[in-house]
């Protein structure tokens, strides 16, 4: 999403160059999507007479319909502003630019703060997958029901049927809720689930690409995810990974698999952080090459961020 912060004053995004000014930032809510009117607003129209690059990071499977949107939305402030999304798949990249749409294949997850996420050495295992989700239709949890010892995660979000219809399935703990009442959990207390967690799960068909998907990475534990489109494969390795049908019983065959074959977290985490290096250099030629920018103050500018872009931010720093 594209939002001020709840603090007066505080966006959600940071500014990458001075001269031209170019503003990363993000959106995935379905009111932008569809009315193209973003809470970047305000500073569209504060830099509305001079030269700014947005780089708008899809949290969805970017489309056609919602990337003019929000192009008319912002170019109806000012024309002098330009707009490059940057996106989590291959695939999107054909869509957008078949219909001239300016943007950059530059997956969401590589963005993560890695210092938050990392492996326990020895942690004990206590369930057999771990599964990080809202409570939403999309996200099947239907389809882990077969597997037993399954710790479930929410940020608080979600459908109160699919909710009352998961809490309901055998063998799931639902770790940040007492009875109905939702618990806010840390990324600490998180990533400890992780590491006592075979696996984590990836159970959606569309969707972007998947925060959960790159937090089970980092901490060290591999991934049975079902064939899907929207970026969730763009870090994962085949090493570490099972793609599965979508059917419980293709689900509990690959948690039992994870579970009867340990990898190395050690390797996982290793491995994922390398490839996240080769996309930080790569986003940052492709940037440079695409606008003219100095790639080594560029380079400079996302150091001082540690890459770490999905924060907020005062409003004076923009």
């Amino acid at each position: 999403m594209i939002r001020f912060g709840s603090k007066e004053n505080f966006f959600y995004g940071c500014l990458l160059y001075d001269d031209p000014k170019v503003i990363w930032c993000k959106t995935w809510s379905i009111s932008e999507r569809v009315s193209g009117k973003t809470n970047i607003n305000p500073l569209v129209e504060k830099y509305s007479n001079i030269d700014v690059i947005w780089l708008i990071s899809v949290g969805w499977m970017a489309d056609v319909f919602s990337c003019e949107n929000i192009i008319n939305g912002i170019s109806s402030i000012s024309s002098k502003h330009k707009i490059v999304f940057l996106v989590n798949s291959l695939e999107e990249v054909n869509i957008l630019r078949k219909k001239n749409i300016n943007c950059l294949l530059v997956n969401q997850n590589q963005f993560l703060n890695k210092s938050q996420l990392c492996v326990i050495t020895d942690s004990p295992k206590k369930y057999n997958a771990v599964y990080n989700a809202g409570f939403f239709e999309y996200k099947r949890h239907f389809l882990a029901n077969k597997v037993k010892d399954v710790a479930l995660i929410s940020r608080g979000s979600g459908d109160l049927e699919i909710f009352n219809a998961v809490k309901s399935m055998e063998g799931v703990s639902l770790l940040n809720f007492n009875d109905n009442d939702y618990r806010w959990m840390g990324l600490q207390e998180i990533n400890r689930v992780y590491n006592e967690s075979y696996c984590g799960l990836c159970l959606s068909k569309t969707e972007g690409a998947m925060k959960a998907c790159m937090e089970y990475l980092l901490s060290g534990i591999p991934v049975v995810t079902t064939v899907n489109r929207g970026g969730r494969d763009f870090f994962l390795d085949g090493r570490f990974t099972i793609w599965v049908d979508d059917d419980p019983d293709s689900v509990l065959n690959a948690v039992n698999c994870f579970v009867k074959n340990r990898i190395s977290p050690d390797l996982i985490r290793s491995e994922t952080i390398r490839k996240i290096n080769q996309s930080h250099e790569i986003f940052i030629q492709e940037l440079s090459n695409a606008f003219g920018l100095n790639e080594s103050k560029l380079k400079s500018r996302l150091l001082e961020y540690d890459f770490n872009l999905s924060t907020e931010r005062h409003l004076d720093e923009f």
